[in-house]
């Protein structure tokens, strides 16, 4: 896990010597109070008491004994007992302690620490919803990570148990270490087994054995770490050993779920398909370098370079992502699509703690994108902060059009708030909409423009857009449909459905055609539909429900011509937001009004939709004629 992490604004070489300085000092004070204790006839409260009073937490012993007077003096403690600073609990348990010191360590780059044997340790770490955490001591939460240097390190019977109401982590595990000596050098292992989150958890650290070790010559290691479906391998080296700062490696890792490195990392990443992925990994300081991260989440390639900033309230991932190809299945932002589902809005559980874990400030870009059509370009800037997720800008490059936007995530509060501000420009309607029976022929194309503004409150996207409210407004300003469907909105029996029957695929023209939708609780019902075509005039009603991610709407038209034989039909529009059918419902023939009348009654909002969507509408040639005839009739204001 990536833990806050704080270090002095000091050059690392002078840092390091004075912390040397600061330990031979400590050593040597410690050493005198030995000795002292030693002739006063105990050593046990003296040192559980100083330790105490350093730590900030209650430390008992059972035995304290020490060897003063030798070249590598040496500490044991027998029942050692450190408890959280604010209880009685246990925090850490050590069976046995026995530090051995080299003193020439002070003053050269051998170790300073000569033997650590440490028999059976157990170590308790619970971090609170809250975030307060049972190590902390209300003071420096720093993590120590520059390590005095170890001849010889033996851990045996080791249990580590790390409870994180937090994050949503439970970890038990158990870890021995083993040092092998012989010609030519040996090999020091740590290996921990154990469970994480209630699945399989182990690790297995392999290095050279640290007899030989010095502080001034890179340390080499290789590392594999598995918990539940994922796996991280890992070969570098630390390059000031015992400086945990100074680590470089490269790394593979691979799993069902990107989402679920962050048990492992501590990183906030989106819910995917399994991936896999190579990078090298480079820390100095509070900085780690996450370079040429290179693979595959699912169908997707991804590459780029990020870097995790530690030391404040969260860490901070920033960079650059790149794809060839998304597609749009293999990833969510943070929630993720629902498996086996036919939802178009995803049904999983947003997880909240989660997004107040890291902070996030990332680029991402793809060439292409699959959906449910297919898109040349994404890009958009990832941000992060404290639970507010923004997409800003957001931009989508359609075969023909571009969708802009913001999208934004906000989970500060128990319940998140989704909204999504969208424009449509330079598209083409037949992209949209399915042909008939089953064949690629469009009944409809033409231009189109459109806004989204809808904002929702909800547990997961789709509870969000089942509560959203907002508006939707697309405009067709010209374009062509099949005859044959415009005279059905008719209806006139003799030519539309004798069209039809013959596969006829004549056009009129479409002159302007405006949807407008606003409303509520997820329902959204149409204020204004019109479609103005060459040879009807087509109102519209009928509304769009996000809950169950349905449409009813019915057009109903106004045959500019009288017609030999002619009754009045809706044509329906209805059925699922991802597979609309198209319908003509003969039971509901009726009256018809005059054009004049319907062309006051339906164009009088358009002059302030236009300008919602864009400014320029208002302006286009076609939707312009189309209101100054209805200026003509007498039912809309002269400009």
């Amino acid at each position: 896990m990536l833990e806050r992490i704080t270090h002095p604004a000091r050059p690392r070489r002078a840092r390091r010597h004075h912390g040397l300085l600061y330990i031979g000092l400590a050593v040597l004070l410690l050493l005198v109070a030995l000795a002292v204790a030693a002739q006063v006839g105990g050593l046990t409260w003296p040192v559980t008491h100083l330790a105490s009073a350093l730590s900030g937490h209650t430390v008992r012993a059972e035995d304290v004994s020490a060897r003063v007077f030798s070249a590598t003096p040496s500490v044991t403690v027998k029942g050692l007992r450190v408890d959280e600073a604010s209880s009685t609990r246990p925090l850490a348990e050590v069976g046995r302690l026995r530090v051995e010191v080299n003193p020439l360590g002070l003053i050269s780059a051998r170790p300073l620490l000569h033997d650590v044997e440490i028999d059976q340790p157990s170590l308790t770490l619970v971090r609170n919803a809250d975030g307060s955490a049972n190590w902390k001591n209300g003071g420096d939460t720093a993590v120590p990570v520059h390590l005095p240097a170890v001849r010889h390190l033996s851990l045996s019977d080791g249990h580590l148990t790390y409870s994180d109401a937090a994050h949503t982590m439970r970890l038990q595990a158990v870890f021995a270490s083993r040092e092998e000596n012989g010609r030519g050098g040996g090999r020091f292992t740590l290996k921990g087994d154990g469970q994480l989150n209630g699945k399989p958890f182990s690790l297995d650290f392999d290095g050279p054995a640290m007899l030989g070790v010095r502080a001034d010559v890179p340390y080499a290691f290789s590392l594999a770490m598995k918990g539940g479906n994922t796996e991280l391998d890992a070969k570098g080296q630390v390059r000031e050993p015992f400086d945990l700062t100074t680590i470089d490696a490269d790394v593979r890792a691979r799993g069902q779920n990107l989402a679920d490195l962050y048990y492992l990392t501590g990183l906030v990443l989106p819910t995917t398909k399994p991936y896999e992925l190579s990078l090298t990994v480079g820390q100095q300081g509070n900085h780690v370098r996450l370079d040429k991260v290179v693979g595959k989440v699912g169908g997707s390639d991804l590459s780029g370079d990020l870097t995790v900033v530690l030391g404040g309230e969260r860490p901070v991932l920033k960079g650059a992502l790149v794809s060839h190809v998304l597609d749009v299945a293999d990833v969510g932002i943070l929630f993720g699509p629902t498996p086996n589902s036919d939802k178009l809005f995803p049904t999983s559980k947003i997880d909240v703690e989660r997004l107040h874990a890291m902070d996030a400030q990332v680029h991402y870009a793809a060439d292409s994108l699959n959906l449910s059509v297919a898109l040349r370009e994404v890009s958009t800037t990832i941000n992060l902060d404290n639970g507010l997720l923004r997409l800003d800008p957001l931009a989508v490059t359609l075969p023909q059009g571009r969708v802009e936007g913001t999208f934004t995530l906000d989970a500060r509060e128990a319940t998140p708030n989704l909204s999504v501000d969208a424009k449509l420009s330079g598209a083409r309607l037949e992209s949209f909409i399915p042909g008939v029976g089953g064949t690629t022929d469009k009944p409809l194309e033409g231009n189109v423009v459109a806004r989204a503004q809808l904002a929702g409150r909800g547990e997961s996207v789709h509870d969000a857009m089942a509560a959203a409210q907002g508006s939707l407004t697309l405009v067709v300003p010209h374009g062509e449909i099949r005859q044959a469907f415009a005279e059905l909105m008719g209806i006139d029996v003799v030519n539309a459905l004798g069209l039809l029957a013959t596969g006829n695929t004549q056009t009129t023209q479409v002159r302007c055609g405006v949807a407008s939708f606003s409303g509520e609780n997820g329902v959204f019902h149409a204020n204004t539909i019109v479609l103005d075509t060459g040879v009807v005039l087509a109102e519209g009603s009928g509304s769009i429900n996000l809950g169950s991610e349905k449409m009813d709407l019915t057009f109903k038209g106004h045959p500019k011509q009288a017609r030999v034989l002619r009754v009045v039909a809706p044509v329906k529009v209805s059925g699922l937001l991802r597979k609309p059918q198209v319908g003509v419902d003969v039971a509901q023939a009726g009256a018809q009004a005059g054009v004049a009348v319907a062309l006051g009654a339906l164009l009088t909002p358009i002059a302030g939709i236009l300008p919602f969507v864009d400014p320029g509408l208002a302006d286009d040639a076609d939707c312009k004629e189309l209101l100054a005839q209805a200026r003509a009739s007498g039912n809309l204001p002269r400009k």
